[in-house]
């Protein structure tokens, strides 16, 4: 949560404000006790996103996916938070498109920052694919552990 917290505070500076965090499946995290932040889950949300763009599972479009993460970002001053991205994980990693989703993700100019939040279903592809593909201070890799 340091990373997070250092987020929300400003401590990292980047030219990308788009960041990804990997939860681990058992991380209790209440991402709702941080101050500040506009929070999303998407779980809940999801379906009115793919309803609303006449989109499905195997019709998908990142363009229509950022520009949907771009409105909320404008509705309030402040980080955007969107947890339960499980559907659209697994989308990418059917297509083979995590690799275009982190390059389109790095051209966004989200207008506050935004952290997309992942699970660690398939992690260690997930973190190559990062590691070779996002610039490595706008990941933050969760610890069930950590407090």
């Amino acid at each position: 949560m340091e990373k997070i917290q250092n987020i929300l505070n400003e401590n990292i500076v980047s030219r990308i404000n788009a960041y990804i965090y990997l939860k681990e499946l058992k991380d209790k995290k209440n991402f709702l006790e941080l101050k500040d932040i506009n929070y999303l889950d998407f779980e809940k949300e999801g379906y009115k996103f793919f309803k609303d763009n006449n989109l499905t599972p195997t019709v998908f479009n990142r363009g229509k996916f950022f520009d949907y993460v771009k409105s909320i970002s404008l509705e309030e001053n402040k980080v955007l938070v969107i947890d339960n991205l499980e559907i659209i994980q697994n989308i990418l990693f059917a297509k083979e498109e995590f690799q275009e989703f982190f390059k389109e993700m790095e051209l966004q100019k989200f207008k506050n920052k935004v952290i997309f939040i992942f699970s660690n279903i398939r992690i260690m592809k997930l973190k190559k694919e990062l590691k070779s593909y996002y610039p490595e201070k706008n990941i933050i890799i969760g610890d069930q552990n950590e407090d």
